[in-house]
């Protein structure tokens, strides 16, 4: 009776691991409902069956968790006061994930959760993705003989899985997990191992080369200089001015023949336009803010009554747009008291994390916090990632990184 108990315990402890597996494999896509309805289930159940309430106790990162969910509470915060509810059950379908990763997240994880499942997930989410676009939708052959692999590419993608910015921050996530295995795992990792990863970062940096997401592949220069940079300063500190000119120099040719990056594509950009009418929105009330919805029909007015022609009817006035920036959406929304509390969720876990983590939970916190300056993220699509990544950066247990070599396995 007592192993029939003890195989149950074991099941429920991984029951949480695979539907978070789970939601972050299929985060790619958008259809992310039923697990993540399925979330907090397993996670009340593995709470509960598990007596992990015995050790219950409040921490820095139970209060950060609450933090997010306070975050959430201020969308039914402002309702009663707002002037047009138009928009209410539409926006808020778009972030009700935010409280139930945050509530996932306030319960804690069990000692299953290991971050190597976590990133080998979005490795591998990466990768598939790009095979079931190359071989399954576009054909290998007619992606190698193609002139032009950027638009086909690019068009298989939007008709089979998602928009640019979803599919870039998987590629960009995917180099910094496969810099931190094979960084913290070298000599424990087979030749063919080692060999598998370097071919997957490069298939992911030509994906990112050729897509017409800027801000997917600049973030990408970053990340490979930054790394390229710390290993140099670590190791021969005399050559990093030569690094820096060589990166220099690489980033330069890169950024010159991309074909979405010029300085006439920028000028033409529409984000431009909805960033200067979310703007005059905020004046209006940049303290508190005028509510979720309301401040979308204060945008929408602030649109139709623009004077500039040029992306004035851009949209038909049947479509939803937003501002198309996480900090100033939320500025519109909840006023600077909103922006506060948005800027802590987002660089806190910095603080939270293990000292031995701090260089990945920037790298990630830097990806996240970019991406989020051109589109809506943990108030949007991006919700279920944002809370995932949270997890793996402050509660995840780390077992990629060897602290005691005595111990090492040797085989990975």
């Amino acid at each position: 009776m007592n192993k029939l108990r003890e195989k149950i315990g074991i099941s429920i402890s991984y029951l949480p691991v695979f539907i978070s597996l789970c939601v972050l494999s299929i985060a790619i896509i958008k259809a992310k409902g039923m697990w993540s309805a399925l979330l907090p289930i397993s996670f009340v159940i593995d709470f509960i069956y598990n007596k992990r309430y015995i050790d219950f106790r409040i921490s820095r990162k139970r209060i950060y968790y609450s933090i997010v969910m306070l975050f959430f509470l201020l969308f039914y915060i402002y309702y009663p006061f707002e002037e047009d509810t138009k928009y209410t059950n539409f926006l808020l379908e778009k972030r009700y994930f935010l409280i139930v990763g945050a509530f996932c997240g306030f319960l804690g994880l069990n000692e299953r959760h290991k971050l190597s499942y976590y990133l080998h997930t979005i490795i591998i989410t990466a990768v598939t993705s790009i095979l079931y676009l190359i071989f399954i939708r576009i054909g290998f052959l007619n992606f190698l003989l193609s002139e032009n692999r950027a638009n086909l590419f690019t068009y298989a993608r939007i008709v089979y899985l998602n928009n640019h910015m979803v599919f870039n921050l998987y590629m960009n996530l995917a180099i910094i997990c496969i810099w931190y295995i094979v960084n913290h795992r070298y000599k424990q990792l087979q030749k063919w191992k080692i060999f598998l990863y370097i071919i997957t970062f490069l298939i992911i940096y030509y994906i990112l080369s050729i897509s017409e997401g800027r801000s997917g592949f600049l973030m990408s220069l970053f990340i490979i200089s930054f790394l390229i940079l710390k290993e140099v300063w670590q190791r021969k500190k005399y050559l990093i001015i030569i690094a820096l000119s060589g990166l220099s120099t690489l980033v330069y040719t890169e950024i010159s023949h991309h074909q979405r990056i010029s300085e006439k594509q920028i000028k033409g950009e529409p984000r431009l336009f909805l960033w200067k009418n979310a703007i005059k929105v905020i004046q209006e009330n940049p303290f508190l803010g005028k509510g979720a919805s309301s401040t979308q029909v204060a945008f929408d007015n602030q649109r139709a009554s623009s004077t500039d022609e040029t992306y004035k009817n851009f949209w038909t006035p049947y479509d939803f747009v937003d501002s198309h920036n996480q900090y100033i959406q939320t500025t519109m929304e909840f006023g600077l008291l909103g922006l506060c509390l948005l800027l802590f969720i987002y660089f806190y876990p910095l603080i939270l994390a293990q000292k031995q983590r701090k260089i990945f939970a920037f790298l990630v916190t830097t990806v996240l916090a970019f991406q989020s300056v051109f589109d809506m993220f943990i108030t949007g699509q991006f919700v279920h990632l944002f809370l995932l990544c949270t997890f793996m950066i402050i509660l995840c247990k780390d077992d990629i990184r060897i602290t005691d070599t005595s111990n090492c396995i040797t085989k990975y």
